[in-house]
């Protein structure tokens, strides 16, 4: 059973023959590493993608079941299913790339840098504006927009 000390290290108390081994660089279980807010918004944009993606798929699945006649069994196999993942992943990854270019074709287009971590706005003029929000999102990038001083890309 561990004890903890001041610094909540968890001090677990071994018993080796007639002596006693402590152990403080074990931690505690219920210390966890708390993930950023970049990482969380970049994960997020993740999700929702991918979740766009299997909605989408699952349309396709439902036409092609009530409209075309495919038998239910059809999809219920370990082929479609490893299918339908590896759809999902490439078409996030393809999303994000097209995203990327947005982003970086708007850079050379209004000639700013990028600092990652600022918060930017998209200009309203911009011609993929909906895919460099994307990017950013991706990127886990802050949109603030009460900020005092604008950036646009």
């Amino acid at each position: 059973m561990p004890h903890y000390d001041h610094m909540n290290r968890a001090k677990y108390t071994t018993v080796a023959g007639d002596r006693q081994i402590d152990d403080t660089s074990v931690e505690r279980s219920s210390m966890r590493t708390r993930m950023n807010r970049t990482m969380v918004r970049s994960i997020r944009a993740h999700l929702m993608a991918a979740s766009i993606v299997a909605t989408g798929i699952d349309a396709v699945v439902v036409v092609l079941m009530f409209v075309f006649g495919v038998d239910e069994s059809t999809f219920e196999t370990t082929g479609f299913r490893i299918a339908v993942v590896a759809a999902i992943v490439i078409a996030t990854a393809l999303t994000r790339l097209f995203a990327l270019v947005a982003y970086r074709l708007a850079l050379r287009e209004r000639g700013s840098d990028a600092i990652k971590g600022e918060a930017r706005h998209v200009h309203p003029g911009c011609r993929f504006r909906a895919l460099v929000s994307l990017h950013l999102c991706f990127a886990g990038a802050t949109t603030n927009r009460g900020a005092a001083e604008r950036r646009f890309i």
